[in-house]
């Protein structure tokens, strides 16, 4: 049986929402095809590993009406990550004591979002072990993480995004009269840190009296930050992008949020017990084809793979429509629309997550990279 690695939690703001992920993962991944491992990341880095039992009991617990509240649990075993070299899968070791193997990995699925997670950096970890892991790519991840490099790739490719500016701390620092750093942009602005998710640090801002508080606190978040001119009257849109046992790349049913004030925030997305999406959308049959057209353009623009969410705003009186965002590992909660779009679709969450391990056994792992730089190390060593 193939032995899945569930990666969870980490030190990102977005700690209980991978956390919340995980528990849906869980729940959905078929347990006579999986043999499952959940290793949670503490806000500190630790690998632990949870116990079978509490693992199992997840997998059964009745769930909550709050999504932020049906968290899977980090505790257990304090272990850590070693290769195996002799057939490309992980080894999980008991904490200081690598001889002693409490698992073994043969697919990795992190479900951690934010940074450290969602950003290439445990992508580039399962890489340099050889180990196949799901959904996208170091490089993939870090530009669908950065907001900034991932507009200027939506842009090489002439995918509509919102007139923007970005700013820097340094820049920041230096500036006093902040109107001319705008360049032209229209009211409302959204003040966006550049590396980030679940909308925390987001704020929305009507005039330069609210701007500077707006920009000091996602510089509180990150060193880059990102400001975006509002679209008046705009739907909140989101489409789901997965890869197809075929090689096919396939967009989801749109799906349209409710959104209060202007602004999609970590309250409507995780603590609210109401949902206010509408699977699939009510939108003419040209705009969804549009949306579903460019979902896929996105998704290739920054070489994504395995799967990715891709958010839109629509003007509906100018018909304008503009991809916001793309999510290379978007929410698996109760309240997820990448799910939810997905089932409408005809692919229900269990398909979803068969086919994204399936696509991590096709790559093939970076064993022949690994292995030729163990060659010329063990060549170095006995030429001396």
């Amino acid at each position: 049986m193939l032995q899945v690695g569930v990666f969870y939690g980490g030190p990102s703001d977005e700690h209980d929402v991978s956390r919340a992920s995980a528990k849906a993962l869980v729940r959905n991944l078929p347990g006579d095809r999986y043999a499952l491992h959940a290793i949670g990341v503490t806000k500190t880095g630790r690998f632990m590993l949870l116990p079978r039992e509490a693992l199992e009991y997840a997998r059964t617990e009745a769930g909550t009406d709050v999504a932020i509240d049906d968290l899977l649990p980090i505790a257990g075993t304090p272990v850590e990550l070693l290769p195996n070299r002799a057939d490309g899968a992980l080894n999980v070791v008991r904490a200081g004591d690598p001889g002693t193997v409490l698992a073994r990995v043969d697919v990795a699925f992190p479900v951690l979002h934010g940074a450290f997670g969602e950003d290439g950096v445990i992508q580039g970890l399962f890489e340099a072990y050889g180990v196949r892991y799901v959904g996208c790519g170091v490089g993939a991840s870090a530009v669908g993480m950065d907001k900034v490099a991932m507009k200027r790739a939506f842009l090489a490719e002439g995918i509509p995004v919102t007139p923007h500016i970005v700013l820097t701390a340094e820049r920041w620092a230096a500036t006093r009269d902040v109107l001319p750093l705008l360049n032209g942009l229209e009211w409302p602005l959204f003040v966006k840190p550049a590396a980030g998710g679940s909308s925390i640090g987001v704020t929305r801002v009507s005039d330069a009296g609210e701007l500077k508080s707006a920009v000091n606190e996602a510089f509180a978040l990150d060193n880059t930050v990102i400001v975006e001119q509002g679209v008046e009257d705009a739907r909140e849109i989101d489409c789901g992008v997965l890869i197809s046992p075929d090689g096919d790349l396939w967009a989801s049913l749109p799906a349209e949020i409710d959104v209060d004030n202007g602004l999609l925030d970590f309250r409507q997305k995780y603590q609210a017990v109401d949902s206010r999406l509408t699977v699939p959308a009510d939108l003419p049959d040209k705009v969804a084809d549009r949306i579903r057209a460019l979902a896929l353009e996105a998704f290739t623009a920054i070489g994504a793979f395995g799967l990715a969410r891709v958010d839109f705003l629509w003007n509906e009186q100018a018909d304008e429509l503009y991809v916001c965002e793309i999510n290379t590992m978007p929410g698996f909660t109760t309240r997820s629309s990448f799910a939810r779009a997905w089932n409408a679709s005809g692919v229900p969450l269990p398909k979803v997550l068969t086919w994204l391990i399936d696509q991590a056994l096709v790559r093939p792992a970076r064993n022949g990279v690994r292995a030729a730089m163990e060659a010329a190390a063990q060549a170095a060593v006995e030429a001396k």
